[in-house]
């Protein structure tokens, strides 16, 4: 039984961390370590003459892969998370995106790699990911 307490104890702070509001960190999934020492991301944002933004993604040694999205991990292939303020936006499939609903004021843009099951690619331990400010 103590396997099972250790085990509620552990998800119960991980729900408090998550309901803490004052702790704008966002959850950010585990590390998987590419063989591929090149991996990198970068995108671009730029306002959309209609509405919120639009978002061009470079990646370097790095297939999207939404085929095969919760399959096996395969090195090199994946899709990638946006993260807006802190929080998580959603997966990106492919290398162009529209956000919509974006307020007046300043932002802050992250996109990670991830591979087909979620975690996140890294170099040396380091998440692969590119980090924007951008203002609306």
């Amino acid at each position: 039984g103590d396997h099972r307490d250790l085990h509620r104890v552990d998800r119960r702070q991980r729900q408090m961390c998550i309901r803490d509001s004052s702790n704008h960190e966002h959850m950010h999934h585990e590390k998987v370590e590419t063989s591929m020492k090149n991996m990198s991301v970068e995108f671009q944002v730029s306002k959309d003459a209609m509405s919120g933004v639009n978002i061009n993604i470079s990646t370097t040694d790095f297939t999207f892969s939404p085929e095969n999205v919760n399959q096996n991990h395969v090195d090199g292939e994946g899709h990638a998370h946006l993260y807006i303020d802190g929080e998580k936006w959603g997966r990106l499939y492919g290398k162009h995106l529209h956000v919509g609903n974006i307020s007046e004021g300043h932002h802050i843009f992250e996109i990670t790699l991830n591979t087909n099951t979620h975690e996140e690619y890294s170099i040396d331990g380091e998440s692969i990911k590119h980090t924007l400010d951008f203002h609306y």
